[in-house]
């Protein structure tokens, strides 16, 4: 008796230092996503299937002047910024709803975090679906510059 639970201690102590290592492993994998997103001159969000923000990056941040932990676990489109969300949710919707694989685009005016009138280029792709095949979507938001803003939104052979 005494020999199995000597075993079954080892056993466990064991699993115990895979388990440390594989945290360790996920929280190092984690920072680098961090930094990477971090890293991008574009604000970026990250939205689960209900439309929820599970991440929300540093440009983001300075572009509306929300942080990550008021943007993260909330819905996306009653975040209170100076982007009309509410034109950029049937994009989300088409995506989780269809599946949509091809980037789905707008072109809004904004205000930034300083007052300041903007117009934003929002960017709306599906990530890979999860194990339970829910599909989360990459949310860029990038300030653009207003008369790139009037090509996009005036077809061509139009005055």
């Amino acid at each position: 008796m005494n020999e199995e639970l000597q075993s079954a201690n080892e056993q466990l102590e064991a699993m115990n230092s895979e388990l440390l290592v594989s945290a360790a492993r996920i929280e190092e994998g984690e920072r680098l996503l961090e930094r990477i997103l971090n890293t991008l001159r574009v604000g970026v969000a990250v939205v689960d299937p209900n439309l929820d923000v599970v991440m929300w990056n540093r440009p983001a941040e300075d572009l509306f002047g929300l942080r990550a932990d008021e943007a993260v676990g909330r819905s996306f489109l009653a975040l209170d910024i100076s982007l009309p969300v509410g034109e950029i949710g049937p994009l989300l919707h088409t995506i989780v709803r269809d599946r949509h694989r091809a980037p789905l685009q707008v072109v809004l005016d904004a205000v930034n975090r300083r007052g300041q009138p903007i117009t934003c280029r929002v960017t709306a792709d599906a990530l890979t679906a999860d194990d339970l095949g829910r599909i989360s979507i990459l949310v860029s938001i990038e300030q653009v510059a207003q008369q790139v803003a009037q090509q996009v939104a005036q077809p061509e052979g139009e005055p």
